[in-house]
C-alpha cells in the first residue's frame, strides 16, 4: 500500500516512530532480522538504532509495522487526514524483479525549432515513486527481500523553453529478512509542496495601481510523508497451479 499522509497530522496524532523507534525501524542500509534482530553490511551484530538519531538527515526509513502502527494510519485514511493513493498486489517469481510505480504526469510547456520556426508543444513529465522489490525465499517461512525505492518530484522550473523543468530524485536500496505475511514499512518519502492564493475585493482589486491595496495573497507550504507498507507471502505450488 502506498498511503501520503501530512506530517502536522503525524505529529497531531502522536506518530512519533520516526524519532522515537516505537516500531522498531532501522536506518538505511541496515539488513536486519524481522522483527528485532539487526546485523550491519558487514555481519557482525549491531545494535538497535534509535530514530532520533537519524531525524537531522530526515533520511529514507525502513522498519516493521506494528497492529498499533496501522491502527493510526487506518483511522488518519478514516478522517480524510491520509491519502491511500494505491493498494497493489503483484506476484512475482523468486529472485525476479516486481516494480511498482505510483505517480503523476506534470505537464510542461516546451518549444522545438522546425524549419526556422518555433514551435510550442506540451510535453509530460513523469514524478512519483518507484519501487523495485526482488524476493529469495529462505526455509518455508521466511523471505528475504532487495527493495530499491525512488521519489521524484518537480524542484524547479525548467532552465530554458526548450528543457523540461528539474527534477530532484531519492533513491534508497536495502536488504530485509522478513517473515511470511508480516508487514515492513518505508517512510522518509518526503516532498514539500507549496500552496499560493490571491484574494480581492470585486472591482476594486481590479483597479491600476491601487488593486493590490485590496487583494490577499496567502502562500502556504505543506510537507507529506509517502508511507510504502509491503507484506510478502510465500505461494504454494497449488495456489500457482
Amino acid at each position: 500500500e502506498f498511503v501520503e499522509i501530512r506530517l502536522t497530522d503525524e505529529e497531531e496524532l502522536g506518530i512519533k516512530w520516526r524519532w522515537k523507534g516505537a516500531y522498531d525501524n532501522y536506518p538505511l542500509g541496515a539488513t536486519f532480522r524481522y522483527p528485532y534482530q539487526t546485523r550491519s553490511e558487514s555481519g557482525e551484530s549491531a545494535a538497535n538504532p534509535r530514530l532520533s538519531t537519524l531525524a537531522s538527515g530526515m533520511g529514507i526509513i525502513f522498519g516493521s509495522a506494528g497492529q498499533e502502527f496501522r491502527g493510526i494510519i487506518d483511522l488518519l485514511i478514516s478522517e480524510g487526514k491520509a491519502n491511500l493513493l494505491s493498494s497493489p498486489n503483484i506476484a512475482t517469481l523468486e529472485e525476479k524483479e516486481a516494480k511498482i510505480e505510483v505517480g503523476d504526469l506534470y505537464p510542461y510547456e516546451s518549444y522545438v525549432i522546425e524549419e526556422g520556426e518555433k514551435i510550442s508543444t506540451v510535453k509530460f513529465q513523469n514524478v512519483g515513486a518507484t519501487l523495485l522489490v526482488t524476493p529469495y525465499i529462505q526455509g518455508e517461512k521466511e523471505v528475504v527481500l532487495d527493495i530499491e525505492s525512488e521519489v521524484s518530484e518537480i524542484t524547479g522550473p525548467a532552465p530554458n523553453e526548450f528543457l523540461p523543468p528539474i527534477v530532484g530524485t531519492r533513491k534508497a536500496r536495502t536488504q530485509i529478512s522478513v517473515d511470511d505475511g508480516a508487514t515492513i514499512v518505508i517512510g522518509g518519502l518526503l516532498r514539500e509542496t507549496e500552496k499560493k492564493t490571491r484574494e480581492g475585493i470585486p472591482f476594486l482589486s481590479r483597479l491600476p495601481l491601487l488593486g493590490s491595496l485590496f487583494t490577499y495573497r496567502t502562500s502556504k507550504k505543506e510537507k507529506t510523508d509517502l508511507l510504502v507498507f509491503i507484506t510478502p507471502y510465500i505461494l504454494s505450488e497449488e495456489l500457482e497451479e
